[in-house]
């Protein structure tokens, strides 16, 4: 019954635009892997929809803002929702193999971890190499990097980047949305997600490494359409979440603010967390595709400058309340180092160098 309810919590708070599970798992009232794993998955589920709908992304899912808008805005809101969903589920079903591999090739997988400085920088190499504008752009974004790295300022950099750029420079129309999932190239969606599932296992371990920075290197490598980089974001986002469990339970290490949650308890498993992880999942998938279907009637109904200014308050807001003054500063820096990249036509993941440049000092140092 208890993940029954902690699936309930972590709907219900992905569901909250800019709001975020470590806001309230930390509190008294987790005191129980029941609560604490399925709130989590869940929340990694149900966060995808805010950004969908409304624009407003956590700091997980900001990377595929834009490919998610370009969908929307061809009327393939849900299916965009559903391969953000199966491709959560498929990294799921692939953990537990990715789990033994682990642990049955640990010396291999040391070695992998430790070329990933090097794949940081050619993923450098060609952002900054790419154009002059792209320089300009990729110098920009780094140095607001290096002053905010010090700070917790992921939320704001990340929003101003992305969204907030996007939202203001936006369309003043809004396409009409298909019910069904319309997709052609089912294959490559698995794949993404396969891909995105594996380096996530990777690049999770890695303290300095998020998993926007994983995301941004499969976008910045690979050359995938809107509907892959949502598969693969999707199945990093959640690869993430899931290690950063196994890794606590496994190594004492934490990576998430579940993960601490977590290890105030002293009644987890390997074996039932797992469980837990499947179980969460599967009904969280369930009502996700319930939900995104029930709440794509009201955002047809929704006036176009209404959802703009909303969006517009509630990322202003959400920023102000977790970051204070300070990230409404970086929020505006990095908002307009997001228009200016829109103006000349730079690909805004080149934006991420805000992320990726610092990470690599800090490795490397």
């Amino acid at each position: 019954m208890d993940a029954v309810i902690g699936v309930a919590i972590g709907v219900i708070t992905g569901l909250l635009p800019g709001f975020h599970i470590n806001n309230i798992i930390q509190s008294g009232f987790f005191n129980s892997p029941d609560l604490i794993i399925p709130s989590s998955i869940a929340f990694v589920f149900s966060s995808f929809v805010p950004m969908l709908l409304l624009g407003v992304p956590s700091s997980e899912n900001t990377v595929i803002l834009l490919p998610t808008h370009s969908m929307v805005k061809k009327g393939k809101a849900f299916t965009a929702a559903v391969i953000s969903f199966y491709s959560s589920f498929i990294s799921i079903l692939l953990s537990f193999p990715l789990l033994l591999f682990m642990l049955l090739f640990k010396q291999v997988f040391l070695l992998i971890m430790k070329a990933i400085p090097l794949v940081l920088l050619l993923v450098l190499a060609k952002l900054f190499l790419s154009s002059k504008k792209t320089l300009l752009i990729a110098l920009l974004s780094s140095l607001l990097g290096f002053i905010t790295y010090k700070q917790e300022t992921l939320l704001p950099l990340l929003s101003g980047f992305f969204a907030l750029s996007s939202i203001l420079l936006s369309e003043k129309s809004k396409a009409l949305q298909s019910y069904f999932f319309r997709i052609k190239n089912h294959g490559e969606i698995v794949r993404s997600a396969f891909a995105g599932s594996f380096l996530g296992m990777f690049f999770s371990l890695i303290p300095a490494v998020s998993s926007s920075i994983t995301a941004s290197i499969g976008r910045v490598l690979g050359e995938m359409s809107d509907e892959e980089f949502v598969a693969f974001s999707s199945s990093v986002n959640m690869t993430y979440m899931i290690f950063s469990f196994y890794a606590f339970l496994l190594f004492g290490k934490m990576r998430s603010g579940s993960a601490v949650a977590l290890s105030a308890l002293n009644n987890s498993s390997l074996l039932y967390s797992a469980s837990l992880v499947l179980f969460s999942a599967s009904l969280t998938l369930f009502i996700m595709l319930f939900v995104t279907r029930a709440l794509l009637p009201l955002y047809s109904k929704i006036n176009k400058h209404a959802l703009v200014f909303s969006s517009l308050a509630l990322i202003t807001a959400s920023v102000f309340f977790f970051t204070g003054p300070y990230g409404l500063l970086v929020l505006l820096a990095s908002t307009a180092i997001g228009i200016t990249a829109i103006k000349l036509r730079v690909p805004r993941i080149t934006c991420m160098t805000a992320l990726i440049l610092p990470t690599l000092v800090l490795l490397t140092s």
